[in-house]
């Protein structure tokens, strides 16, 4: 059984953010893509052949990738496209300025995301058709996608849910879907990377 892995970053990133501070009153610790990738992966229920992970990010251009948290963003986006059998597909941060615009002044503009729900559709069909998978997981909440895995089930694709436990799943999204795989400290905590101590840092 050939599996692929499809995740909408930004879906996954802030519900994993709402609910690692709803379970542990802090912020959620910085984690290896790739180990979390192994983790989601180790939830089906039968033997499958992980053949790549489709991550699917929003890059930020000028001027939004002069400030934080989209220039960390960015760099971050670098280290992703040097690990092996992962692709990462480029959408968009669009900004929309406002009266009296401060790329400074967050209440001056709003930014919104473009191109992932397109991507992640196109994506997920055109492996399908061509063979590339039997199973796959798509790690997302978004009900846009509905459907997407109402014509994967039609040709015969066993298609899987991976959300965030606690995350509001859209009825026919949950529908629509063979299984579902609830994302919670289990899956999260091997991912999470070492903290570095005051001793480790002096070191460095």
């Amino acid at each position: 059984m050939k599996t692929m892995i499809f995740i909408d970053h930004m879906n996954f990133y802030l519900a994993a953010q709402a609910y690692y501070h709803k379970e542990h009153s802090k912020a959620l610790p910085t984690f290896d893509y790739a180990r979390l990738i192994q983790e989601i992966h180790k939830q089906l229920p039968f033997d499958s052949e992980l053949i790549k992970t489709q991550i699917f990010f929003p890059l930020s251009e000028a001027p939004l990738d002069s400030i934080e948290p989209y220039k960390g963003a960015n760099n971050w986006l670098s280290t992703l496209k040097t690990k092996p059998y992962l692709d990462i597909i480029e959408g968009r941060n669009q900004i929309r300025k406002l009266e009296g615009f401060d790329i400074k002044n967050s209440s001056t503009y709003t930014v919104d995301e473009k191109g992932t729900d397109i991507n992640i559709a196109t994506q997920m069909l055109t492996k399908a058709f061509h063979n590339s998978y039997d199973c796959a997981i798509l790690v997302s909440g978004d009900s846009d996608y509905v459907p997407v895995i109402e014509v994967l089930r039609t040709i015969g694709k066993i298609t899987v849910v991976a959300c965030l436990k606690g995350q509001v799943l859209n009825k026919r999204l949950a529908d629509a879907k063979d299984s579902i795989i609830l994302i919670d400290d289990t899956i999260l905590s091997p991912a999470f990377k070492p903290q570095a101590t005051s001793s480790s840092k002096s070191n460095c």
